[in-house]
């Protein structure tokens, strides 16, 4: 019987990854701020609109708008953390990349645990260096 796996990528950090990622996370920060930038612009624009129409919905505008600024605020948040973490990383160290699904095949007297928890692939430059419990 074949069953489906969380399999955990691994990345063997080396300079040019930990570059890489170091660049699209600072990529990632730089759009949140324009993001909030524009939203702060375009918010207060049409809010000062709003609220010489009707004063009611201003209010319930701004609060909309003071949530996706605090939303903003928290993604720009996690980049940073995820940004000062990928500073940080040794060379040759392994960096959870993230997770794929994959098949695995069982038969009576599998430990299904072993079978299905543990599974990993290690890269290197974007290659495939290692397979762990296959």
């Amino acid at each position: 019987m074949l069953i489906r796996r969380k399999v955990a990528v691994k990345v063997i950090v080396t300079e040019d990854f930990k570059r890489e990622l170091t660049g699209r996370l600072r990529q990632a920060v730089e759009n949140v701020d324009l993001s909030q930038k524009q939203l702060e612009s375009q918010g207060r624009s049409y809010l000062s609109e709003l609220e010489s129409k009707d004063p009611g919905q201003a209010e319930g505008f701004r609060r909309k708008l003071d949530r996706q600024q605090r939303r903003q605020q928290e993604i720009k948040a996690k980049l940073a953390e995820q940004l000062s973490t990928a500073e940080n990383l040794e060379i040759g160290s392994e960096y959870h990349q993230g997770t794929l699904e994959g098949i695995v095949e069982i038969r009576p007297g599998d430990m299904l645990q072993e079978k299905i928890h543990g599974a990993e692939i290690v890269i290197k430059d974007g290659c495939v260096v290692e397979i762990r419990n296959d």
